[in-house]
């Protein structure tokens, strides 16, 4: 079941998918080797999105996660050894994205506990832009 993949707008106009995506953008001072790792990460990202609407969204092995007390989902990838989550939803035959993030190491530094907190924060963000959503 192959879903169509929508970025999540907000009424002001907002896309928080592609405000995360433009941390993989390039920068005039970029150097060769940083724009082609960036252009891979960039490009990685976007086939696992692609393989998961392919494969209706939700359940997709490896690559999907239902998130307990949400009604969102998170795709997962590792790219350089960080953790990638882009959090979104499936309705009328669409996938939504709503916003990504990088997930630390959690143990990284002994920051396990902040790590959770910005992971929770994300979280509830992503659940508002669902809510929005629905709501609107």
């Amino acid at each position: 079941m192959l879903l169509e993949i929508v970025r999540y707008r907000s009424r002001a106009g907002y896309v928080p998918f592609d405000f995360y995506m433009e941390k993989y953008s390039f920068n005039p001072s970029d150097k060769k080797s940083i724009q082609d790792r960036k252009e891979r990460i960039k490009e990685k990202i976007l086939a696992i999105i692609n393989i998961v609407a392919e494969k209706g969204g939700a359940n997709v092995g490896e690559y999907t996660a239902a998130l307990k007390g949400y009604k969102i989902q998170e795709i997962r990838l590792t790219c350089n050894s960080r953790a990638v989550r882009i959090l979104y939803f499936c309705h009328s035959g669409k996938l939504f994205l709503l916003n990504g993030f990088d997930k630390a190491i959690p143990y990284e530094g002994g920051k396990k506990k902040k790590t959770q907190s910005m992971i929770e924060e994300k979280y509830c963000e992503g659940q508002r832009y669902y809510e929005d959503f629905i709501n609107n």
